[in-house]
């Protein structure tokens, strides 16, 4: 496993839930069609920040944060870019 914010990957375990060198929080992120539990959202405009439960989130296109019967709710969506070299024919 690897820190998103410092890059270290030495003494990181699948059970950990912060960095060792800098205590970012290394929890997992829900997958497509899965949820997880909205426990903090923190948005900064200025700087181009959001964090989703104290992780930065990147790519986001679109969000939508609503309030249901006493519980808020927070969906994005996101852009995952993908590469592939393909090699020239002469």
């Amino acid at each position: 496993m690897k820190c998103p914010r410092c890059g270290t990957e030495s003494r990181i375990r699948a059970n950990d839930e912060f960095c060792h060198k800098c205590g970012h929080p290394l929890k997992i992120v829900a997958k497509d069609g899965e949820s997880t539990d909205l426990k903090s959202f923190f948005l900064d405009v200025d700087s181009g920040i959001m964090l989703i439960n104290g992780k930065e989130v990147n790519n986001v296109t679109a969000f939508s944060f609503k309030f249901d019967s006493g519980k808020y709710g927070l969906c994005i969506t996101r852009e995952e870019p993908y590469k592939a070299i393909a090699p020239l024919s002469i």
